[in-house]
């Protein structure tokens, strides 16, 4: 890409960089159920739609901030899966008042922001990203 030359061109070359950067959705990981102490390994995730995030052994998550979805389309949600592919949703972990998202004992192996809903279709992960050692890899999937 190359350098903006004039005015318009920096208004649409910034204009590009905050819409790329707010399109993503924000989690925060948490070790304990209540949300209350955050994962040292990578507390915060930039997360856009669609991409499977593998936690870190999260036990509780919160959404921080939700992705924009396509015009015409349902409003995003934060799905949580029993499997580290997103494949397998899950449907009874419990949400409290204070926005935080537990799985019960076992942890959360993975989380993804859709649009709609799994039953929809609309769930299908485009990429993968794993958290460790506090740097989130993207992985193409297979």
């Amino acid at each position: 890409m190359l350098p903006p030359s004039t005015p318009i061109d920096y208004f649409l070359y910034i204009s590009l960089l905050i819409s790329t950067t707010f399109a993503q959705g924000r989690i925060a990981q948490f070790l304990v159920l209540d949300c209350t102490e955050k994962s040292a390994v990578n507390p915060t995730v930039s997360l856009p739609l669609d991409t499977c995030l593998v936690t870190t052994g999260a036990f509780g998550v919160v959404v921080e901030r939700l992705p924009a979805c396509p015009p015409g389309s349902a409003n995003a949600t934060l799905q949580l899966y029993q499997d580290q592919s997103c494949a397998i949703p899950e449907t009874s972990s419990d949400f409290d008042t204070n926005g935080c998202f537990d799985y019960g004992l076992v942890g959360i192996p993975a989380v993804m922001f859709i649009c709609g809903s799994v039953a929809d279709g609309d769930s299908d992960a485009t990429s993968t990203t794993t958290c460790a050692a506090g740097v989130a890899m993207p992985e193409a999937v297979e």
